[in-house]
């Protein structure tokens, strides 16, 4: 039993780490540009490049969540907004022509299209957090 809640524990660190990986990856290499020429430029596309890493990590944080009764809701809830705002953000840049080019990117659905990006930045570091504050419940749980 002691090596099931070990497993989870260190199952939870793992969904956290792949959540916030690739934010902290962002803001480190967007320091370069801060230094040398004293611009903030920020890829804020990089944790959507690299979705399945970040899908994973919530996937096993919702299972986690799901098996041992904790943050279940709240957790879920923003696992599921989370490819929400994957898949709509792609679907409204596909339907208004600003994935391919075909309009101008510009307006209002550039407008939305940035708004999904964006909370979906935010979710991924906020599931992050709750997945280290489930980390902690278990730890003190046993």
């Amino acid at each position: 039993m002691k090596f099931k809640e070990q497993a989870l524990r260190m199952a939870t660190l793992l969904s956290s780490f792949l959540l916030l990986a690739p934010i902290a990856f962002m803001l480190i290499i967007s320091m370069h540009p801060l230094i040398t020429e004293g611009k903030l430029l920020i890829d804020f596309l990089i944790p959507l490049e690299v979705f399945p890493i970040v899908f994973a990590g919530a996937g096993i944080l919702t299972l986690i969540a799901c098996k041992t009764n904790i943050y279940k809701k709240r957790i879920c809830t923003m696992a599921v907004l989370l490819v929400v705002m994957f898949v709509g953000g792609q679907y409204i840049a596909v339907v208004t022509g600003i994935a391919d080019g075909n309009s101008p990117a510009s307006g209002w659905p550039l407008i939305i299209v940035y708004a999904t990006i964006i909370f979906f930045d935010v979710l991924t570091v906020i599931i992050g957090i709750q997945g280290i504050c489930l980390y902690k419940k278990l730890r003190n749980r046993t």
